[in-house]
């Protein structure tokens, strides 16, 4: 997973607790810690699934590791995560937006922009493509199309980081949220949002508001 911005502390109990940890729960924090003491008030759509997010992008993406002298598996046997990371392999992660698990279904969700579907005319798809095209059929897999690739939901995180330092620090961090699309931005009540919308486009924002003291820890 990716880490590389600010982490929460907070200490003043309030109604909810959110629990961002065990097999299968929502990994949708990457540079917020949360922890006792904070409530969100608007939480994602899919608040009441179990989410795991998976995140992939050219830099960081997990590799099929075979043993000396075996064959590379057929497309059927790879796991959807691996048939993802295959397609990044073969027409560049800039156009996949993501990848999550649903436990409640069991079923993976994927994002690819608009682009990686213009880029299939003209041309038989690949293995790696009907791979996945069977898993949606199956009722394994979601295809969806999004607006950003996973590499420029990063690139909006970093365009946030001015915000922290603000007087008042009304905007607290920020995470990955794979299964919109977007990034999560934690604030306060009182934060600048058209501030905020001046270095990001709303579209690619899911705001949570955070509560309850707190201290900000550098990592």
């Amino acid at each position: 997973m990716f880490t590389d911005l600010k982490t929460l502390k907070f200490f003043v109990p309030v109604c909810l607790v959110l629990i961002l940890s065990g097999c299968g729960k929502a990994a949708l924090n990457d540079d917020v810690k949360l922890s006792e003491g904070t409530e969100s008030g608007s939480m994602s759509p899919l608040e009441n699934r179990d989410i795991t997010n998976i995140p992939f992008s050219e830099s960081n993406k997990d590799e099929i590791i075979l043993p000396p002298d075996e064959e590379t598996p057929n497309q059927e046997e790879l796991t959807i995560p691996e048939l993802y990371n295959k397609l990044g392999e073969e027409i560049g992660f800039e156009y996949l937006g993501g990848i999550y698990y649903e436990a409640a279904t069991d079923r993976y969700g994927i994002w690819l922009k608009q682009e990686a579907y213009n880029l299939r005319e003209g041309r038989e798809l690949t293995e790696c493509e009907l791979a996945l095209e069977q898993a949606v059929k199956e009722g394994r897999l979601t295809i969806q199309v999004g607006k950003y690739s996973t590499a420029e939901l990063f690139a909006l995180k970093d365009l946030v980081k001015p915000l922290f330092d603000k007087e008042g620090k009304t905007i607290y961090g920020t995470g990955l949220n794979e299964t919109e699309n977007k990034i999560f931005v934690y604030v306060g009540v009182n934060a600048d949002l058209e501030a905020l919308y001046k270095l990001v486009p709303e579209d690619a924002v899911s705001i949570q508001f955070m509560y309850g003291g707190f201290q900000v820890i550098d990592l």
